[in-house]
Order: C-alpha cells, then structure tokens, then sequence
C-alpha cells in the first residue's frame, strides 16, 4: 500500500511471482489470461497497485490483450489458479505484495489434475466471472 505514497516502490522489476509467470505465459506461449481479485478494504488496494504495474508492463511488452483482470463485487477468499484447464490450484496465499518474500506469512497450496475438481472449479469461476466488474468502474476499497 506503500506505493501509494510512494511511486514506484512497486515496478515490474520486484513483480510478485504470480505477476511473473503470467509475464512468462503470456510473451512464450501467447495464452489468454483471466484473473478476478478482489477489492476490498486493503486487500483491494494492494490489488489494484499489483494490477497496475502488471498492466503497465504488458502495455510496454504490446502484450495487455492478452490479460484481463476484473474485480469481484464481493469478498473473495479463494486463492486458486485454473492452468490450461490441466493443473487447479487452490491455498490460502494472497497474492499481493505482503504475502510474498522473506516478510511473507507462511501459507499452504494443494494442486490436482482430478477432471472433476477442474470442472466443478471452472464453473465456480465462470460465475464469479459474470458477476466481476472492470479496475477501472469499481471503487477504491469497496466490496459492492
């Protein structure tokens, strides 16, 4: 949250790890990628400071058709990753910049490659997703 205050603590140079291998996916392999977050209370801060500095990044790269990032109009817990509809994700990290590095809280991850989980996951988040809304509509630090 820091960034606020301060431009540019946070740059693509210190990207968080999720940041960059969607950096990675998106210039090696040109796949579409889809994230919702959400924005409430600091946790939509720190999310939309990551946002824009992965944002700018792709924007500089030519690459910003590729990632499409909404916020969910609600709270979100779920930390989860779909990968090429092959490997689902789920754990307790966040993904902003607090929960990562030496200062990062201890948190837990499990993947499956199960066809049911990843079904059942899909439509999970194929509903979140109707029900997101574009970075730029919501309000700051607002569930709603």
């Amino acid at each position: 949250m820091a960034n606020i205050l301060v431009e540019d603590l946070c740059t693509f140079d210190n990207a968080l790890p999720w940041m960059q291998a969607i950096m990675d996916a998106v210039e090696q392999n040109q796949v579409k990628v889809r994230v919702i977050v959400e924005n409430a209370n600091s946790n939509g801060i720190e999310n939309r400071v990551a946002i824009q500095v992965l944002t700018d990044e792709l924007e500089k790269r030519g690459l910003e058709d590729f990632v499409e990032i909404l916020f969910f109009k609600e709270r979100v817990h779920a930390k989860t990753a779909l990968i090429d509809q092959e490997l689902f994700v789920v754990g307790s990290q966040n993904f902003h910049y607090s929960s990562w590095g030496e200062q990062g809280l201890n948190e837990y991850g499990v993947a499956t490659d199960d066809p049911e989980a990843i079904a059942l996951y899909q439509k999970m988040f194929d509903y979140f997703w109707e029900q997101a809304i574009s970075v730029d509509e919501a309000d700051w630090a607002t569930a709603k």
